[in-house]
């Protein structure tokens, strides 16, 4: 039986290509919604970009709700959670578990959007995946 060969390593850089692939994208979606003629939708982006924690993940979007994953290979090979949807008829800020999943929560504002996210960041990632909170107050702003 001829041995299965050594999987590929990391290329050294893979960890440094993300994140500045992450940042870049980061920087186009902020720019997509300041541009966008949607306020709560550039409120919840912005929101979102304020936070370390979901800036270290890969932010995307899908029919103008917010989600994120852990690296750019939406939906393929990325583990992926949560998606916001901005305002409509509702003045309502609607959290799902993918874009197209069961709500789990309607909050009025993109900060209530974002904390709520922020709350399930460490369970659903593993450890190391995205960076622990350093305190409740390092990782969210106040939502007052």
């Amino acid at each position: 039986m001829t041995p299965k060969p050594a999987p590929a390593a990391p290329h050294p850089d893979a960890a440094a290509l993300d994140t500045g692939v992450i940042a870049a994208e980061w920087q186009r979606l902020l720019g997509e919604a300041r541009n966008a003629d949607w306020p709560e939708y550039r409120a919840l982006v912005e929101a979102a970009f304020e936070e370390p924690v979901l800036r270290e993940l890969y932010p995307y979007t899908s029919h103008w709700a917010l989600s994120f994953a852990t690296g750019p290979n939406v939906p393929f090979a990325t583990p992926m959670f949560l998606s916001v949807q901005s305002p409509h008829e509702s003045r309502l800020y609607t959290i799902k578990k993918s874009w197209n999943g069961p709500t789990l929560a309607e909050v009025d504002s993109p900060t209530a959007a974002i904390a709520f996210v922020l709350d399930r960041v460490p369970g659903f990632f593993g450890p190391g995946d995205v960076p622990p909170p350093q305190s409740d107050a390092s990782h969210r702003k106040s939502t007052g």
